[in-house]
C-alpha cells in the first residue's frame, strides 16, 4: 500500500522519488493513515490516505485554508484517487509543538504572538471559496436547534438558543474559522506560527469561535461554567483581550457568547466517540445551568 501511495505521488510529480528519501507511518485517531516523507531527516511531504474514506472534502478545505491564510497554513499539494486509495498530500513543516506556557510567556515581539495576530487580523478579510457543509451565521442558531433537539441536553440547549440569540448571531460577519483551533494544532516553525489540521475549516463562521477554543485548550481564565455565569468576573489574559480587539469583538460580547461557542464546538465534533461526546455534553450542561442561574441572580 505504501508503495502504491508513493507511486501515485511520483506520477503526479508531487514528490521526487528519484532522490533518496525516508518514510515513516504515523498513528492516527481517524480512519485514514498518515505518512511523513523526509529527505536527510528533514520534513518534506505529509500524506494522508485511506481505502475506506473519501478525503475529497478535507482536501477542499485544506486547499481553501492555504488560499485564505497562506502565511500560517501548510501548502496544499494535491488530492488523488488511484487504485482504490484516496490520497491527500500537503507540505510537511518542521516545527516545535506549543504548550500553554509558551502562550503565557509571549510578549509583543514573540513569533507566536505575531503569528496569532496575523491570523486573527487576516480573518476579517479572508475569503474562502464555496465549501460543502458550511453553516452561515444567519442559519447557525436554527441549525444548532435542529441538532441539539435530539440530544439529552435538548431542554437546556434549546432554552439558550432562543429567538433573541438568533437575532444577534444572524447579523454577525461570516469569518472563516479553523474550527479546531486548539493548542495541539499549533506549532512554531522557522518562519513563525504554523497551523495544522484544517479539516473543519469554514464549516462555521462565528467570530470568536477560534479564539475561544484556543483559550479553552490553553486553560486560560475561569472554567467555562463560571465564565458563563459571571462574565464580568473574568480575568482574561492580555493576549485574549488584544485578539478580541483585532476581531472587532467587544469583550462583553465575547464573554456572553461562551455557551454558543461550546455548542458550536460540540456540533463540529459530533462524529467523535461516545465517551468524548458525553464529556462535552456534561460540560455544556454545567455551563448552561450556570448561565441560567447567573442570569436569574442579575
Amino acid at each position: 500500500m505504501l508503495n502504491a501511495v508513493i507511486g501515485a505521488l511520483a506520477s503526479r510529480r508531487w514528490f521526487d522519488t528519484s532522490r533518496p528519501y525516508e518514510k515513516s507511518v504515523l498513528l492516527t485517531r481517524g480512519s485514514g493513515i498518515s505518512m511523513l516523507l523526509t529527505r536527510d531527516g528533514k520534513l518534506d511531504t505529509h500524506v494522508k490516505f485511506s481505502e475506506s474514506s473519501n478525503l475529497w472534502e478535507e482536501a477542499e478545505r485544506c486547499a481553501a485554508a492555504g488560499l485564505a491564510y497562506p502565511s500560517v497554513a501548510a501548502r496544499f499539494v494535491g488530492h488523488a484517487h488511484q487504485d482504490g486509495l484516496d490520497i491527500l498530500a500537503t507540505q510537511a513543516v518542521e516545527h516545535v509543538a506549543l504548550s500553554p506556557l509558551d502562550l503565557a510567556r509571549t510578549d509583543l515581539g514573540d513569533p507566536i504572538r505575531r503569528g496569532l495576530l496575523v491570523y486573527f487580523t487576516a480573518m476579517g478579510a479572508a475569503q474562502a471559496p464555496p465549501l460543502p457543509s458550511v453553516v452561515a451565521n444567519r442559519d447557525l442558531v436554527p441549525s444548532l436547534r435542529h441538532f441539539f433537539a435530539g440530544l439529552p441536553i435538548a431542554p437546556l440547549a434549546l432554552n439558550y438558543l432562543d429567538d433573541r440569540l438568533h437575532a444577534l448571531v444572524r447579523d454577525l460577519p461570516d469569518l472563516p474559522q479553523h474550527g479546531d483551533f486548539v493548542i495541539n494544532n499549533l506549532g512554531l516553525g522557522a518562519d513563525g506560527l504554523v497551523i495544522f489540521d484544517w479539516e473543519d475549516f469554514g464549516r462555521l463562521n462565528l467570530p470568536g469561535l477560534d479564539l475561544y477554543t484556543l483559550r479553552m485548550s490553553a486553560g486560560w481564565g475561569l472554567p467555562a461554567a463560571l465564565a458563563a455565569a459571571a462574565p464580568s468576573q473574568l480575568h482574561l489574559p492580555p493576549l485574549v483581550r488584544r485578539l478580541c480587539s483585532v476581531l472587532g469583538l467587544a469583550l462583553v460580547d465575547f464573554e456572553a457568547l461562551i455557551p454558543l461557542y461550546l455548542l458550536a464546538f460540540r456540533f463540529l465534533k459530533r462524529a467523535y466517540g461516545a465517551e468524548v461526546r458525553a464529556r462535552m455534553d456534561a460540560l455544556l450542561s454545567t455551563c448552561l445551568l450556570g448561565r441560567s442561574a447567573g442570569s436569574q441572580q442579575r
